[in-house]
């Protein structure tokens, strides 16, 4: 089957925009990574901005304003003067509720 002119024209631009839909989705997977980076948050809502990649355009944290939980270093000793390092991660919310 001979293509025309036409349906060449748009095979040729479904390509393209197919290609440039591929980068804009790891675009918007990178910009999504940099809000999450930026908002010292270690886990998000799921109507959070930063959650609306790849299918959307995502954005800066809006699932609260505060950091949602801190990482502390805690030596921990496993056996009698062996003293291993770990980190341990705490929810704010749970330490603000305990002392309010």
């Amino acid at each position: 089957m001979v293509e025309t002119q036409d349906e060449l024209r748009i095979k040729i631009l479904e390509d393209i925009v197919s290609k440039q839909q591929h980068e804009i989705i790891d675009l918007r997977e990178e910009l999504a990574q940099v809000y999450i980076e930026l908002s010292g948050k270690t886990e998000h809502t799921s109507d959070c901005a930063t959650s609306n990649a790849p299918a959307m355009k995502p954005g800066r944290c809006n699932c609260g304003n505060e950091k949602s939980s801190i990482k502390v270093p805690l030596d921990v000793s496993l056996l009698p003067g062996e003293t291993k390092t770990v980190t341990i991660s705490l929810q704010l919310s749970e330490i603000l509720h305990d002392h309010n």
